[in-house]
């Protein structure tokens, strides 16, 4: 071989070589998890995203190994994405794979990842397979967003279908609680009236049932009395919580911050309050759950407020009118409402129990 091939051949390896570096370096780089494999399932590439994402270093095994170790599941977290259909099948298979979601759940990620995969065929010169190719793009901050919203419109769906006080407040708390890992929640109504606690152990809820508002009275009855939000890192220590300390040891609390939750006008109608176990004050994302459960809250409670005053007016005019031996109705245009008596129900064929509209009511008489 001449010195001039030599060379030329030095030159090729050396930049080779240089490409490989380049490409090792961008794939390790790489914030999106990259995998390929060849034709029989092998792996040849597995980056470092794709370690994290998936909880190991799995280029000493093949694909159909490494995919029955994992948990790999469908959008509802519960079944098993099935083998054949898995984005890195069908691409080894010769599909291409556009936007296909996918749930993980391992050892090293207990609470799981979402991934949006996007895979494509490996073909050689003349078309032939050769493997296959996934970019997995982690969408787990995404999709929990979403889901909280879809939980925020169901919390608000069931405040618009006048379900109970109770019902809506419990939920509200549950899907606080939801967003962060050893997260508890309460609800107390104005005059400190227990509201919604699922998590929160029954001792400590019955005593603070009914405990007064005032400025040193706990983390929610000052923060109800002060009309600011109240933060104790440590109820062994703060003096708020001189009267309930015995009883948050017990119950394992080290720590409580709590807002007021208050109406359109500025009417104080209870509290939010998150306990942590150990000594801390809240976190920014927590702050924004916080801002998130008392707008909710103040809607629910303020709309059953209303909606037992609205009941009380009717008691009051549909006894009046009982008292006069009258059939007579009222129309609420503005909410597209109506009201009738007893004896008009009686008269235009209404059941004492249906609900009452202007056009319903328009339509009869």
């Amino acid at each position: 071989m001449s010195s001039d091939r030599k060379k030329a051949d030095l030159s090729q390896n050396v930049e080779h070589t240089r490409t490989n570096e380049v490409l090792r370096s961008i794939l390790s780089d790489m914030g999106d998890a990259v995998i390929v494999t060849d034709k029989n399932e092998n792996f040849l590439v597995f980056n470092q995203a794709a370690e994290r994402m998936f909880g190991d270093k799995a280029t000493r095994r093949n694909a159909g190994e490494w995919l029955h170790r994992y948990g790999l599941y469908l959008p509802d977290k519960v079944t098993p994405f099935p083998h054949d259909e898995l984005p890195l099948i069908r691409s080894i298979r010769g599909e291409e794979v556009n936007n296909v979601e996918m749930f993980v759940r391992h050892g090293k990620a207990p609470h799981g990842i979402w991934t949006r995969i996007t895979g494509r065929p490996l073909r050689d010169s003349n078309g032939e397979l050769l493997g296959g190719v996934i970019v997995c793009l982690d969408i787990t901050q995404v999709k929990e967003e979403e889901i909280f919203r879809a939980g925020q419109s169901h919390v608000l769906e069931m405040i618009a279908a006048d379900a109970p006080l109770a019902e809506v407040l419990n939920s509200l708390v549950l899907l606080m609680e939801e967003q962060a890992e050893g997260l508890r929640c309460s609800i107390l109504l104005k005059h400190v009236r227990h509201g919604a606690a699922p998590n929160l152990p029954e001792a400590y809820v019955k005593a603070v049932d009914g405990a007064p508002i005032g400025p040193r009275n706990g983390s929610c009855g000052t923060a109800m009395f002060t009309r600011r939000p109240v933060v104790v890192t440590d109820v062994m220590t703060d003096p708020l919580w001189v009267d309930y300390r015995e009883l948050a040891r017990i119950c394992g609390l080290s720590a409580c911050w709590s807002t007021p939750i208050l109406s359109a006008q500025g009417e104080v109608l209870g509290s939010f309050a998150m306990y942590r176990q150990e000594k801390r004050g809240p976190q920014p994302e927590e702050m924004r759950l916080t801002e998130i459960a008392t707008h909710i809250a103040g809607i629910a409670i303020d709309r059953q407020r209303q909606q037992e005053i609205l009941r009380e007016r009717d008691a009051r005019i549909n006894l009046a009118a009982e008292s006069a031996d009258l059939a007579f109705w009222i129309l609420y245009p503005e909410q597209g409402s109506a009201w009738m008596s007893d004896k008009g129900r009686r008269i235009y064929g209404f059941d004492s129990n249906l609900p009452l509209t202007c056009e319903l009511i328009l339509s009869r008489i």
